[in-house]
């Protein structure tokens, strides 16, 4: 997707949340970001002290955990030097050879969080294709690898204090809204443990909502639609659930 070679150091300052008894975790993410020449400062979380509650039922206590811990680094980020930060949680696996800065001066001028790796779960909010590169993102989750501008964490802060619902799917409801500019790259760069690995925007077809077993609510794989995005771009068309679009 990018240049293979890593042409400068990377200086943006980067954060992997971490709980307290889980070390290990944020030494594989080392690990993983040292491909890429990122050197990710750990934030340490005791669950513990996490004592507010998402208000929407049947969020289990480790989905609570991630949206509390986002909570508190986006708090102590709003008070750290910096136009700029990388967030991840450990659970990522680097798949690309990316440059955090090559991939800020490719960006859309307006973006205010990139997504690195992210699933696009939506009904009526297709994510837009910009160019072979990047996508608008309108209702993408896992929240896993975020470039956040710091000018916008204060957004951030306002919608997770109100504990609605849980971390990514607050994300995906201020991108529903138009609360900021979010956009992703449409080749996965950082994934999640237990994700799929190939380059590919990842949606949910209108059909599979309507073909969902009754019964036990499972949905069926072959509802499930894969699109290559940059397949689509060079054909410039408009899916039912995928708008393609040129700047």
């Amino acid at each position: 997707m990018l240049s293979s070679k890593l042409r400068y150091k990377q200086t943006i300052k980067s954060f992997c949340i971490n709980m307290i008894d889980k070390k290990k975790r944020y030494v594989e993410v080392l690990k993983e970001m040292i491909k890429i020449n990122v050197y990710p400062k750990r934030f340490v979380v005791d669950k513990h002290k996490l004592e507010k509650r998402i208000k929407r039922e049947g969020v289990t206590e480790k989905l609570n955990q991630i949206l509390e811990s986002n909570l508190k680094l986006y708090m102590k980020l709003s008070q750290t030097d910096g136009d700029m930060f990388l967030v991840l949680e450990d659970d990522i696996i680097v798949i690309d050879n990316i440059n955090l800065e090559e991939v800020i001066s490719k960006a859309p001028k307006d973006w205010d969080v990139i997504y690195l790796g992210g699933v696009n779960h939506h009904d009526g909010h297709p994510p837009i294709i910009i160019d072979e590169m990047f996508y608008k993102a309108k209702f993408t989750f896992n929240a896993h690898a975020l470039l956040i501008k710091k000018s916008f964490i204060p957004n951030i802060i306002n919608e997770l204090e109100k504990r609605e619902f849980e971390n990514d799917v607050t994300f995906a409801y201020m991108q529903s809204k138009g609360i900021g500019n979010w956009y992703g790259l449409i080749e996965d760069a950082i994934i999640q443990h237990g994700r799929y690995n190939t380059s590919v925007i990842r949606t949910l077809s209108q059909s599979c909502f309507n073909k969902v077993d009754k019964l036990n609510g499972n949905f069926n794989i072959e509802n499930i639609l894969i699109l290559t995005p940059s397949e689509l771009f060079k054909k410039n068309i408009i899916l039912s659930n995928v708008e393609v679009k040129r700047n």
